[in-house]
């Protein structure tokens, strides 16, 4: 890495331990005795020569323990290097994400975003959104917001634009912008060829056709196949009606709940069921307290059991 002989290396490295900037912590391993020498010792290196032993450390680390991810992305990063950095950054990044580490994956988007136009455009949605995720994780809403957007713009398929319309009407509702999160989450949900009946009587009507529709499926009647797609639509509905729930009425917020019922019922998504026929639950009580919630827990749970059936 220093282009010096072993000899030589020694007794540089001998005369910096006597002089006491740095000690032996391990064989033939040194460390700084104080994280302000090496600041200055840095400070003391010009761009160029500090890039030059950043990608010699990379090299040289990748060759020997390969599996360390995260060192070799920053080094491949501070040495001008981010495209490679990249094809560390972003598996690490993943990673610790799965693993709940969201800091250390914040960071490691951050490397990878910082190839910019340098990578496929694809591969810069993928970034600008998985970063977007973890902020919304971490609560730091309005750079979320800014990351999915970016993410939106580069997106090429109607599935990947409904995605960012989905995630941005979540951050929405989260800041209590009712009127926004309504608008990105129908976006989304005209995306994947649904839609919300708009004038009151459309909602009356869409509500009686969706109140037959689950009278039918509860007592047994004829069932269409089950579409993994309708699973994403009912969770989208599932997101509408919590901005419908506390500024809209309660017929367009009835008719998204079992809207969304319905077609969690016709997708393959369990869990999404699952969470479906909770809300439906929380929904019907609040709309019409004078139901016994023995009697409608009761019903949702035979209904459920049908369901797996």
């Amino acid at each position: 890495l220093t282009d010096q002989s072993c000899s030589d290396a020694g007794r540089h490295a001998a005369e910096a331990a006597a002089a006491n900037l740095i000690f032996r912590c391990g064989v033939d391993e040194f460390s700084f005795v104080h994280h302000r020498i090496r600041e200055e010792v840095l400070r003391e290196l010009g761009p160029d020569d500090l890039g030059d032993i950043h990608g010699r450390v990379a090299a040289d680390l990748e060759t020997r323990q390969p599996t360390r991810a995260f060192e070799l992305a920053h080094h491949y990063d501070a040495a001008g290097n981010p495209v490679r950095a990249v094809e560390f950054a972003l598996p690490a990044a993943r990673e610790a994400r799965r693993r709940y580490a969201f800091d250390l994956a914040e960071e490691l988007y951050r490397i990878a975003a910082h190839a910019g136009e340098d990578l496929p455009r694809t591969q810069q949605r993928e970034i600008a959104a998985e970063l977007g995720e973890i902020l919304k994780l971490r609560g730091r809403y309005e750079e979320a917001i800014d990351h999915i957007s970016t993410a939106r713009s580069l997106s090429e398929s109607d599935e990947a634009v409904a995605w960012a319309e989905a995630e941005l009407g979540e951050l929405a509702v989260k800041q209590g912008r009712s009127d926004d999160a309504r608008n990105h989450l129908e976006a989304a949900i005209r995306r994947h060829g649904g839609r919300v009946p708009g004038r009151p009587a459309a909602q009356l009507a869409g509500l009686c056709r969706q109140a037959c529709l689950r009278l039918t499926h509860t007592l047994g009647g004829r069932r269409p196949g089950r579409r993994p797609q309708l699973s994403v639509l009912a969770q989208l509905y599932h997101r509408l009606l919590y901005p419908f729930w506390f500024n809209q009425s309660s017929l367009l917020s009835l008719w998204t709940d079992l809207r969304q019922l319905n077609l969690a019922a016709r997708g393959t998504d369990q869990p999404a069921l699952g969470r479906a026929y909770a809300v439906h639950g929380s929904v019907v009580s609040a709309i019409f307290p004078a139901l016994s919630g023995r009697c409608l827990a009761s019903e949702i749970g035979r209904a459920s059991c049908r369901e797996r059936v």
